[in-house]
């Protein structure tokens, strides 16, 4: 009685669910449209061609979708068909494909911005891995198996150092080894203590060592200075 709306559904008086069905035939929509003086803003509903959830712009779904969930669960933003993607990374699909797309993560200035990427909700395996924006530190942290592998500050990226004050800041702690680089089976390490252990013959003026270290020069070179 004396509704203040122009459609007010009351659940007799709180006591049943109150549902609303809007059943069409298998030739046309079921919708929802808003229109402001007769023009319409967005409709709503159940799209007839493909099954799918959408919110579109204008007057009709399936013709300027903003906003889909298909049959599959998938979500689309800006795009209508997210299952048309790679089964590993189509749960959410952004973007059109004309123009620049992206997605903005807007975090308090002594906040964190983060992309996390869980296998559970218990310890670290809600964050196992992730990318994380720390404000407060103007710091980019990259983490996998649930702790941080590298940051990137305005100084440079640190490996073992949340703080790189060189555009390559590695740290490590003793016994550590600081550095593999591999050629087949053969490896150069470096160590914490700055050792360089190598696994092969080293050269150093030739390519081609014929011993655990040969030193060659030209005749118009000194060896030493």
């Amino acid at each position: 009685n004396n509704p203040t709306y122009a459609l007010h559904i009351d659940n007799n008086g709180n006591t049943s669910a109150a549902n609303v069905l809007i059943d069409s035939t298998t030739l046309h929509d079921a919708s929802i449209g808003f229109s402001h003086n007769g023009t319409f803003g967005f409709t709503i509903g159940s799209d007839e061609t493909d099954r799918s959830f959408k919110i579109s712009s204008g007057n009709a779904l399936g013709t300027n979708d903003r906003f889909v969930i298909d049959s599959s669960g998938n979500i689309g933003m800006g795009v209508s068909n997210p299952s048309a993607f790679s089964s590993e990374a189509r749960r959410l699909v952004v973007g059109d494909g004309v123009n620049a797309q992206g997605i903005t993560v807007h975090a308090g200035t002594s906040h964190s911005a983060s992309l996390f990427f869980a296998d559970g909700t218990a310890g670290n395996t809600a964050y196992a891995g992730y990318v994380q924006y720390r404000h407060a530190n103007d710091r980019l942290d990259f983490g996998a198996a649930g702790g941080t592998r590298m940051s990137v500050n305005g100084n440079g990226a640190g490996i073992g150092t949340y703080s790189p004050d060189a555009k390559l800041d590695v740290s490590g702690a003793y016994s550590d080894s600081i550095a593999f680089f591999r050629n087949g089976s053969n490896t150069v390490e470096i160590t914490d203590d700055a050792d360089l252990l190598v696994d092969g013959d080293v050269g150093i003026g030739t390519t081609s060592p014929s011993y655990c270290l040969e030193v060659t020069k030209s005749k118009s070179s000194s060896l030493l200075s």
